[in-house]
């Protein structure tokens, strides 16, 4: 209705999405304590994935009425074809990049969850000082956008990125 001229284009990679039984967090009581509070997102090369907490139905009474919503964008693998079975491929991506590969390599749950930490700590920390410093350029110091033209916003946000990677894996943003 706002815009009646346009049209919805895809991004050209797909997200797969779904939700488990939180059963399935069963002895895992750390990742289970992680998701009651917050929405955890885990970053890979080629994309990321969210997992949080949802209702399973209209009446949520208590913890066993809810699951484990998740949605994994990434690339999509090479052998795509329309109606595959995305499901191998999913899988394969836990098992390289979300704690899982840790868990089974590490000597104690321990050991692994440090080595986990050790392997994302500097990935997070520049999402985090990205995140803050498109919130100082969009908040603290927020440009008149009614003043602005569509050139205009484009070269500021170029400027609020520049010499910034955008994604934890690739290399810095040139331009500005």
């Amino acid at each position: 209705m706002l815009a009646p001229g346009l049209s919805p284009e895809p991004a050209g990679y797909p997200v797969w999405r779904g939700a488990i039984p939180l059963s399935a967090l069963a002895g895992r009581p750390r990742e289970l304590e992680l998701l009651r509070g917050a929405w955890v997102t885990l970053g890979f090369p080629g994309g990321h994935g969210i997992f949080y907490l949802i209702p399973s139905g209209d009446r949520c009474r208590g913890e066993g009425d809810r699951l484990l919503a998740y949605a994994i964008y990434g690339r999509p693998p090479a052998s795509s074809g329309a109606g595959a079975d995305p499901g191998p491929y999913v899988r394969e991506l836990a098992r390289e990049h979300f704690p899982e590969r840790v868990l089974r390599e590490g000597p104690t749950v321990g050991a692994a969850l440090e080595r986990y930490a050790d392997e994302r700590t500097a990935a997070g920390a520049h999402l985090l000082e990205l995140g803050r410093r498109m919130g100082r350029a969009q908040v603290d110091e927020a440009p008149d956008w009614a003043a602005m033209g569509q050139g205009e916003v484009d070269a500021w946000f170029r400027g609020v990125l520049a010499g910034t990677r955008h994604h934890p894996y690739a290399r810095p943003a040139t331009g500005g």
